[in-house]
């Protein structure tokens, strides 16, 4: 049974301020959240608290915060809490003293850059208040959160649909100047409707004071020294204009127009960041704030050096958000799965104008993203979803299957969804059958795990054993001996490594060959799809086997090698699917480029498609089958052993490969971005290996990402049935070599 809800919800369309650009569709945003509430999740209505437009003032924010959420009696610990904003975000440079980020500490460029919400009565001077009003910058909201999360529990949901909604900067706000209240507006049409971003310039705003919010800032839950009060005749006059004026205190020095009124108070002001405690000290800063990790999930509407965008009818963020939670075809609903497919929708937007990408991609942190939504459950992202066979008091049906590396006699792990944080783990059960896509698992009786009739939802994990046959040679002995020592206590200890026997040459995968240095081990290659690359052979060195756990790497590698290898011996498809390479020409900051009729595609040479380092492509797949398919691309990085998802299914997406069509990825509606290569130091050439994966009914892969073992880490740019398995289901690989010089 999920857990009550508590609701502070705050929407601005119209400022106070004449010269702020309306917000469009703000209050429909926040009316469409609290109609979702209501009607889908049944929440009372003393539950949800809003606050719009002239309700929406800085005092009535903060008051809100402490009243219907923090001081709320009636919230029980675990209960869901919710923060929604919805109007202008923007940037400061943070006031002398704070430091936003202590591990940029003395990056000019990222360490002094503090976001901010802006209330309705931003720039108003109330009577009696010595300044005019200013924004609430990201640490009081932190504060407030981290006070939200002792009182109540770590079940609390932050969601921002407006710029500056992320660390960082946005995009035409960094370094470039910027002297209009409305920033320049890049017109965007969706469906006929006009929008623009969420964002004012932040050279027009109240500027933040060093000891703004100080009451808040010194409290038992920040992670904040307190301001030392300033000298009464250090009072800055309300009326002081700091892009004209002389300092206050030294009126020898005129000020320039980048300088704030309050940069003369670091004389007396001492606001240096420390930790109150061990736990705050390893506190990191998720997202926008710098609350614990733990106690909270972000949903910002952008990422650091984007813009968020809004029409009359909502904000892009929010309207995808709901119709994604009110669609019950998205399994398992968790923050992570909910913002990956707003992503792949976001991904076939584009400006009219010119076709180039939206470029606003929407960003969900926290250490707890997995969970699902309003929930404490969590799911991670390599369990798949498990249903009862009806009739079947022993079988479940797993959305997982042969092009997922499932074989008969495999084994699953499940779990029953309820309020515990992972589920609770019932067992673990044996394949029985196995399809294209799905398997049907025998568990023990519902009496040996224990069932409670109620549960109705279940996940499974793949008990993954990937083995890789080994061998050794090389100086040995060269190496100190207790360090070789622990190399062959980690591949004792490595299940998936395999020593080869005699008779097994022809298995063997990877061979350790210690140099005569004593320093380093080669891991050659003698798989066969990796043995004939170009790739530099990775290296182990005696700091890696002393600093590393060794034993994660050597899985991963197997891993990595036994993914690669799935594929269906048949080929189903062979000859009839076709993968090409087009390049958009430019390099990966130039203008989007198009493909144009009778152009041709990148040469092969030799089996390989070799493209130019940090030139843009797309990747063309063309069905010349007479049928519909579902067609998902992985990347295979040699280099590092790497896994990453380039191109997935949206849960309940629709077909996406039909029968004598084409998808194009990079430059298109599929995937917006272009693709761009290069190869990393000090290499000339590098070859990645791209997976197809194929299926008639679409399916989950991004269990199969892992992030990089070893080398050099690079970046590539791109951005319900419940009977038996689907054992007519076709499904088919292939690989696709890509040589970058």
């Amino acid at each position: 049974m999920s857990p009550p809800v508590w609701a502070l919800l705050v929407s601005v369309t119209h400022y106070f301020r004449d010269d702020m650009p309306p917000v469009e569709g703000a209050n429909n945003d926040a009316m469409g959240v609290k109609d979702f509430l209501r009607r889908s999740k049944g929440v009372p209505e003393d539950h949800i608290k809003w606050l719009s437009n002239a309700t929406a003032t800085r005092k009535g924010i903060i008051s809100a915060f402490k009243t219907h959420l923090i001081d709320n009696s009636q919230i029980k610990y675990g209960d869901a809490i919710l923060f929604y904003f919805s109007g202008h975000g923007s940037y400061y440079r943070a006031p002398p003293g704070w430091i936003v980020n202590e591990e940029k500490a003395g990056d000019k460029d990222q360490d002094d850059t503090v976001e901010a919400i802006l209330p309705w009565d931003e720039g108003i001077s109330y009577d009696g208040d010595l300044y005019p009003t200013c924004a609430i910058p990201d640490r009081t909201l932190a504060v407030l959160i981290n006070e939200v999360a002792s009182s109540h529990g770590n079940n609390i949901t932050i969601i921002l649909d407006c710029c500056s909604s992320g660390h960082g900067t946005r995009a035409g706000m960094g370094d470039e100047p910027v002297s209009k209240v409305v920033l320049e507006r890049k017109r965007v049409i969706l469906d006929g409707e006009e929008l623009f971003p969420r964002s004012v310039s932040p050279d027009t705003l109240t500027p933040l004071r060093t000891d703004i919010d100080s009451e808040i800032l010194t409290g038992p839950h920040s992670p904040y020294s307190p301001a030392v009060p300033l000298p009464p005749d250090q009072v800055v006059d309300p009326t002081y204009d700091s892009t004209t004026d002389t300092d206050p205190v030294n009126e020898d020095r005129p000020h320039t127009p980048e300088q704030l009124p309050f940069d003369t108070f670091d004389k007396h002001v001492s606001t240096q960041v420390h930790a109150r405690s061990q736990e705050l000290a390893k506190a990191k800063r998720t997202g926008r704030f710098r609350a614990l990790a733990a106690n909270h999930v972000l949903i910002a509407a952008c990422k650091p050096r984007e813009r968020a965008f809004g029409g009359k009818f909502g904000g892009l963020l929010t309207t995808t958000w709901l119709s994604l939670m009110r669609n019950k075809s998205i399994r398992p609903q968790t923050y992570a799965e909910i913002v990956k497919q707003i992503n792949l929708r976001f991904s076939a937007l584009s400006i009219p104008e010119d076709g180039s990408p939206l470029g606003q991609h929407p960003q969900c942190e926290g250490v707890v993203r997995d969970r699902l939504i309003f929930e404490e459950t969590m799911i991670k992202e390599d369990h798949f979803q498990a249903t009862r066979v009806e009739g079947e008091k022993e079988l479940f049906r797993v959305d997982a299957g042969m092009i997922h590396g499932v074989v008969e006699g495999s084994s699953f792990q499940i779990f029953a969804l309820d309020t515990s944080l992972l589920g609770t783990e019932l067992g673990t059960a044996t394949v029985e059958k196995v399809g294209a896509t799905t398997s049907v698992v025998h568990a023990p009786s519902s009496s040996e795990w224990n069932l409670p009739s109620d549960f109705a939802t279940y996940t499974a994990a793949i008990v993954q054993k990937p083995r890789l046959c080994y061998t050794i040679s090389g100086s040995l002995a060269a190496m100190d001996p207790e360090t070789l020592e622990k190399f062959y206590k980690y591949l004792k200890d490595t299940p998936a490594l395999e020593k080869a026997k005699d008779g097994d040459e022809d298995a063997v995968e990877l061979h350790f060959y210690f140099r005569p240095d004593g320093k380093n081990i080669e891991l050659r290659r003698l798989d066969p799809l990796l043995s004939v690359l170009p790739n530099p052979t990775p290296l182990i060195t005696a700091e890696d086997i002393e600093e590393t756990d060794l034993s994660k790497v050597l899985f991963g590698m197997a891993r990595f090698n036994w993914l690669l290898s799935v594929t269906n011996a048949t080929h189903p498809f062979a000859g009839q699917v076709t993968f090409e390479m087009f390049s958009l020409g430019g390099g990966s900051d130039s203008s989007l480029g198009f493909l144009e009729r009778g152009e041709h595609p990148v040469e092969m040479v030799n089996g390989d498609i070799e493209v130019e380092e940090d030139r843009s492509y797309a990747i063309v797949l063309r069905n010349n089958s007479p049928m519909d398919l579902y067609a998902q691309v992985v990347y295979f990085d040699v280099d590092t052993y790497g896994i990453e998802c380039l191109y997935e299914l949206a849960n309940d997406t629709a077909i996406n490969f039909p029968a004598k069509g084409v998808l194009q990825l990079g430059g298109s509606r599929d995937l917006v971005w272009p693709l761009t290569y290069y190869v990393p130091e000090p290499e000339s050439r590098s070859t990645l290996l791209v997976k197809v994966f194929l299926t008639q009914r679409p399916t989950k892969l991004s269990m199969l990402s892992q992030g990089a073992l070893v080398g050099p880490i690079t970046e590539r740019e791109r951005t319900n049935n419940t009977g038996g398995a689907d054992t007519e289901g076709l499904w088919d690989t292939f690989i696709q070599r890509v040589t970058v010089h």
